[in-house]
C-alpha cells in the first residue's frame, strides 16, 4: 500500500517540478506529455495502480516508484541549473 502513495506521489511531484521547469524555458523530453496538470498526472498515476493491483501485479510498484524517483531527482536537479 505504502508503495501505491509513494507512486502516486512521486507522479505529482514530477508534475509540479515539469511545471516549474517549463516556466524557465526548459523544454519537455517526452512526448507524451498532456499538458502540465498535477491532478491529471496524479489520476493517471491512480489509474495505473488500480491496474496494477488488479492483475495483480503490484510487484512491480516498486521499480516504477524507483524510476520514478530518478525522473524525479532529474527535474529537481534542472531547478537549480
Amino acid at each position: 500500500m505504502i508503495n501505491s502513495l509513494v507512486f502516486i506521489g512521486l507522479n505529482i511531484l514530477d508534475a509540479y517540478w515539469t511545471k516549474c521547469n517549463l516556466a524557465r524555458g526548459a523544454l519537455e523530453l517526452n512526448p507524451f506529455v498532456f499538458g502540465d496538470s498535477m491532478l491529471a498526472k496524479g489520476l493517471l498515476a491512480l489509474a495505473a495502480v488500480v491496474f496494477l493491483y488488479y492483475m495483480g501485479w503490484e510487484k512491480w510498484l516498486l521499480p516504477m516508484s524507483i524510476v520514478m524517483i530518478g525522473i524525479v531527482a532529474w527535474n529537481f536537479f534542472m531547478l537549480w541549473l
